[in-house]
């Protein structure tokens, strides 16, 4: 569950960095500040290895999710005041990201081990969601 989490926003990160020409010390900081909420992942994943059928570990996992979610908006945001030309994801789009979070953590709620379950498929959704243009394997190998 973790890895497929980590390897949907950092497939992003590299994406959004591909096309960066310029940054300054706010897109550094917001860079940081995006990766300080994926150090928490690490710990979450732990949790919730010593609680496998636990609500709160699960919550708190997603929730976590969610804010590293908003640090990445956050660095796009700091990434594209320097470079107008980048893509960004569609105000539609970004809602059912962030609505599919919503529905992950009201799951979670009621039943923790389908609300995992849902992380991955979310995160691979939102990937999906945040691609504009079509995969092209050859570019990453």
């Amino acid at each position: 569950m973790t890895f497929t989490l980590l390897i949907s926003i950092w497939l992003n990160h590299h994406d959004l960095f591909v096309q960066v020409k310029k940054i300054d010390r706010v897109v550094f900081w917001a860079n940081s500040f995006w990766l300080l909420c994926q150090s928490f992942i690490p710990f979450m994943a732990s949790w919730i290895t010593k609680f496998p059928h636990s609500k709160w570990p699960a919550v708190f996992y997603i929730l976590t999710g969610f804010v590293w979610m908003l640090a990445y908006q956050l660095l796009v945001a700091a990434v594209r005041r320097l470079n107008p030309h980048i893509h960004r994801m569609s105000s539609p789009a970004l809602s059912v990201v962030f609505g599919g979070f919503l529905v992950v953590l009201t799951v979670a709620l009621i039943n923790p081990d389908v609300g995992l379950f849902l992380i991955p498929v979310h995160a691979f959704a939102s990937v999906i969601l945040a691609t504009k243009r079509k995969w092209h394997l050859r570019k990453y190998f």
